[in-house]
């Protein structure tokens, strides 16, 4: 849910976006926190690359907001370099089949086909 009491800003290098969200804990209730993401797709590149500065909505209204958007304002990229990797599912660590973020996480399947 994009939170609009705060004006979003946009710039031609870099966008930047306040959220609210639920987060769910390991013991299944639910933290309210919010967010100001930062994105930017750097000159020559296809991709974006996209930071997020959050906190629980206590912390965030004891200052977090004003640290997030430090946080977020100095985010930059300079400079990016072309790769000769080839863009293949083997050498992509987030794909299921090759294990995604379950394997990395030592729990469920890594089977790619959704069960655990």
């Amino acid at each position: 849910m994009v939170d609009d009491r705060r004006p979003q800003s946009t710039t031609k290098a870099k966008r930047v976006l306040r959220v609210a969200f639920d987060a769910s804990t390991p013991g299944g209730s639910q933290q309210p926190r919010e967010a100001t993401l930062a994105a930017v797709q750097p000159a020559g590149s296809t991709d974006v690359v996209l930071l997020v500065a959050s906190a629980s909505q206590q912390r965030w209204a004891g200052g977090g907001d004003d640290v997030a958007r430090r946080v977020v304002d100095s985010f930059r990229v300079d400079r990016v370099s072309p790769t000769k990797l080839p863009a293949v599912e083997a050498s992509d660590f987030r794909y299921e089949e090759r294990g995604g973020l379950r394997g990395l996480l030592g729990g469920g399947s890594s089977s790619g086909d959704g069960s655990t």
